[in-house]
């Protein structure tokens, strides 16, 4: 405990104590208090109030949030894997300086504390909104972790590890309820958490729906956890992680509050009781809490950030009060939105889903020219898009059955939360995507936020031939392959020219409604040089693959537009179809292909292909039927262009050295590799277009 009444406090004295703070280093409350202090008279700092740091969730970090309060800063708490960009321009706002980027020594460590002092900046998750950033005063962060503390009568032999982030007020608060209190911690990374990363079973496990749900999914955590009491907050949970935590007899509070409020302002008591937990308990002692007519909260008391007059904030929550007392809450005013003239509460639909057997649904609305907004629905279940939507369509009235549903993308779920925020940028790409399959079958991976990468597959192949290609380049970009006419899943029903293929790939850039570089393999080099010389917008830059600019000879090109003509005409089996394709890589140009420990998976694919498709698609982007693009380049001259090629594939080398002498294309030969590069070393295929595009 420490007394909020007296303004003034200090350092020494909250770490005055032999017991071990933190269990994985074994270092007691002084020698981390000795650490901290050695610390700060160490850092270069001049006479900027505010300083800002990155947090990765080590030892480190806490060590050093604490040295710069003890040189009278407050402290801005930066993500680390916040983009550079971004947190300039958060800091530009603040005022803030970078930690690493101060040079001047000044002297300025002090013991004392100021309650009143704003302790730090944090930004909000921004599970609905943009982050803000909010000013927490040392008031406002020992206030709320006393309420903890008394509320869950936490003793100093307990163990409350930080499982979630520092840069986060949960997270930070969770080290604040230790010192107070003298207990243990340690800093662990959060995420996905397991028994192997704790020193031993915590008394009190601070966790969101998503790490409840992992450790609920997982016998051997179970285990580890059944004497743990969980501190559940952050985001509402579903019904079937409170069945199963009644199930499974785990102690469990759950709590309400958010950034603005240093944390949890209300909180149930311990129980396994599901009607307990289905709500958010009572406000903290010093805590008042009042529903407006329109049944929103406002919350004032001392753990209220002084960004609001008298400590009061008035959220958007919607809430009732039960009987015993307990608070439930019921969605946020400002996520209902209207869609075709009636109203739709996110909130209500994914209290129904969840019910029925939809894992972790989330609703989001999203811009729309005829009913202003339309819900989205995103899910972790293994149902397909079919099953999901006949489950919605029996339990839900019609207007509020979502007009599109999609899986959660892996990489939304990497966090701790999944933000409402980013689902619905995510939903105004997904449905583009979408509505673009209408011109090309496609797949797709990555973050949408990142930069675009459109692929185009070579002669006989097929969206699903960049998969390798995709796994690499998902992690830095949005990469979309799609199946040309005759290919993959892309049947042609009716004869078309180059010039239709051209039209839909216009078409597709347009729907796409995003910038794009573009790349393409072999003949899907050539078809994507004869795009970007259409000059689209969208096209930033080009890469080519083992691509020419065509054939130069008349006559040459005649004799190759009647070669290609009859090239699958005594294919009629699955045999002869293997005849030639065995024959079609001794090709010298795939130089030593056959030995790829993967080739028979490449043959196996084709075998299921229909024949008379590729002979179509032939007919049309021959290289004979082609013009030649030389003369057109100029058109194409401010655009970034690279030629990748495989150092053993001699016909097509002099034609990528042609490129680059000529046109200037950047050029990249890959060693011991031939035609195919990106099948047959994708590492340093993706290494070259990374470099290139980054």
């Amino acid at each position: 405990m420490i007394d909020l009444k007296n303004d003034t406090h200090s350092w020494s004295q909250l770490f005055n104590s032999e017991n071990t703070f933190l269990l994985e280093e074994l270092m007691s409350y002084h020698s981390f208090y000795s650490n901290c202090l050695r610390r700060a008279k160490a850092l270069n700092l001049d006479h900027s109030k505010i300083i800002s740091i990155n947090i990765n969730n080590t030892y480190e970090d806490l060590e050093l949030l604490f040295a710069l309060w003890m040189c009278k800063k407050t402290v801005v708490l930066h993500s680390s894997l916040t983009p550079v960009h971004e947190r300039k321009e958060k800091d530009q706002l603040l005022g803030a300086k970078l930690l690493s980027e101060i040079y001047k020594k000044e002297e300025v460590v002090e013991d004392s504390i100021s309650l009143n002092q704003v302790a730090c900046y944090i930004f909000t998750s921004g599970s609905t909104s943009r982050p803000k950033a909010i000013p927490l005063s040392f008031k406002n962060l020992f206030f709320s972790a006393n309420n903890f503390n008394q509320h869950y009568k936490v003793k100093e032999d307990q163990f409350l590890p930080i499982t979630l982030p520092l840069y986060h007020v949960g997270g930070l608060l969770i080290a604040l309820r230790s010192l107070l209190e003298k207990s243990h911690t340690q800093v662990l990374t959060p995420g996905k958490l397991k028994s192997d990363h704790f020193t031993k079973s915590p008394d009190f496990l601070s966790v969101v729906p998503l790490q409840m749900d992992r450790i609920l999914e997982d016998t051997k955590e179970l285990k580890f956890f059944k004497n743990t009491s969980f501190i559940l907050g952050g985001a509402k949970a579903s019904i079937k992680t409170l069945k199963a935590l009644e199930k499974n007899k785990l102690l469990t509070s759950t709590t309400y509050g958010m950034t603005e409020t240093s944390a949890m302002c209300m909180a149930t008591e311990l129980t396994t009781e599901l009607e307990v937990l289905k709500t958010v308990g009572k406000p903290f002692a010093g805590i008042k809490v009042s529903i407006s007519a329109d049944k929103k909260i406002s919350i004032t008391g001392d753990c209220v950030t002084p960004l609001f007059l008298n400590h009061t904030i008035a959220t958007n929550d919607l809430a009732s009060v039960q009987n015993n007392g307990n608070y439930e809450i019921h969605g946020r005013a400002d996520s209902t939105f209207i869609s075709g003239g009636e109203n739709i509460n996110p909130q209500e639909i994914e209290d129904t889903l969840n019910i029925l057997g939809i894992i972790r649904p989330s609703i989001v609305g999203v811009k729309d020219e005829v009913l202003q907004k339309k819900a989205v629905l995103f899910h972790q279940t293994d149902k397909d898009e079919l099953e999901v939507r006949e489950i919605c369509r029996k339990n839900l009235h019609p207007h509020k059955i979502p007009k599109h549903i999609f899986p959660y993308p892996e990489f939304s779920l990497s966090g701790i939360k999944v933000k409402k925020a980013l689902l619905e940028d995510l939903a105004q790409h997904y449905i583009q995507l979408e509505k673009s399959k209408e011109f090309f079958p496609l797949t797709y991976a990555g973050d949408p936020r990142n930069s675009w990468i459109v692929f185009i597959h070579g002669f006989m192949g097929r969206k699903e031939d960049w998969s390798e290609v995709f796994s690499e380049l998902a992690r830095d970009f949005f990469v979309i392959g799609i199946d040309c006419p005759g290919h993959g899943e892309n049947n042609i029903k009716e004869p078309f020219s180059l010039a239709d293929f051209q039209s839909d790939f216009k078409k597709f850039s347009d729907c796409l409604e995003h910038d794009f570089s573009l790349v393409g393999y072999s003949q899907g080099g050539r078809l994507a040089l004869g795009i970007t010389l259409l000059e689209l917008p969208q096209i930033t830059s080009l890469i080519l693959e083992s691509a020419s600019a065509g054939i130069e000879d008349e006559m040459e090109k005649e004799r190759r537009y009647k070669s290609d003509q009859t090239m699958f005409k005594n294919i009629h089996s699955t045999s002869a179809l293997a005849s030639f394709l065995e024959y079609w890589y001794k090709n010298s140009i795939f130089g030593e292909l056959s030995n790829h420990k993967n080739f028979n998976k490449v043959i196996e694919s084709k075998l299921n292909h229909d024949p008379f498709q590729w002979q179509q698609a032939l007919n049309t982007f021959s290289v004979g039927r082609q013009e030649n693009y030389r003369a057109h380049m100029k058109k194409i001259g401010h655009i970034p262009k690279m030629t990748i090629i495989g150092a053993l594939d001699h016909k097509y080398l002099a034609q990528a050295k042609e490129l680059e002498m000529k046109f200037k294309y950047e050029f990249v030969s890959i060693k011991n590799v031939s035609h195919n590069t990106h099948f047959e070393n994708p590492t340093a295929f993706c290494q070259a277009i990374r470099e290139f595009l980054q």
